[in-house]
């Protein structure tokens, strides 16, 4: 953990240098200020401070909108984590807002089995959950799998946040013996994947999973 710690200070550090650069010597709302912008709230996103992870997707968003226009892919990702953040604060209204703008800009933008929009599709399914939602919630993860599975193929690490909103959606409807499929395959998914740096996850999946078994 402290080994984690220390490269995100590290590499907040080197955009921090980098963004003093550009503000010196580029337009401020230069794509490549929204882009070192947007790289620090990955990180505060990460590092799970939201107030800060807030702020820098803000300005990203302000940045691209002036540089890049309306419907870039670059502001559907600042736009898809914003929702991230909005929903971590509480704030699920401008969640629900900012991901249904993020997945309308993806809609237009890319393919229809474009893996973003099956990404932007589960965070707006985990959110529906917030908002006592499961019906929809489990509407929007089903798609959100068909495109990632057909993506990446079924033992991705990748469906384990969708699987286990499916898995959610399922108990809060009432329908164990589905909710117990999906947790089992996050779970299985999860435990042998390198890639899954989040063992409060695997914890989560594995405690829900016990209380129906």
């Amino acid at each position: 953990m402290l080994k984690r710690r220390r490269s995100f200070d590290e590499a907040a550090e080197l955009y921090e240098r980098a963004l003093a650069i550009q503000e010196q010597t580029l337009p401020p709302s230069h794509p490549s200020v929204g882009n070192t912008v947007t790289n620090l709230a990955n990180l505060a996103l990460e590092a799970k401070d939201y107030p800060r992870a807030l702020e820098l997707y803000n300005r990203a968003r302000a940045i691209y909108e002036e540089a890049l226009g309306p419907n870039h892919t670059s502001l559907a990702l600042v736009l898809d984590n914003l929702g991230r953040c909005h929903r971590e604060l509480g704030h699920f209204e401008d969640a629900d807002r900012s991901l249904r703008n993020a997945l309308a800009i993806y809609k237009q933008a890319l393919e229809s089995d474009s893996p973003e929009i099956g990404y932007c599709l589960t965070d707006l399914a985990i959110l529906q959950l917030d908002l006592d939602r499961p019906q929809q919630a489990q509407e929007l993860a089903q798609r959100a799998l068909t495109i990632v599975e057909a993506a990446f193929g079924p033992d991705d690490y990748r469906l384990v946040p969708t699987l286990h909103c499916l898995a959610q959606a399922a108990r809060t409807l009432g329908q164990p013996d589905r909710a117990l499929v999906f947790y089992r395959r996050a779970l299985t998914i999860a435990e042998s994947a390198p890639q899954l740096q989040h063992p409060d996850e695997i914890a989560e999946l594995r405690s829900e999973l016990a209380e129906l078994e």
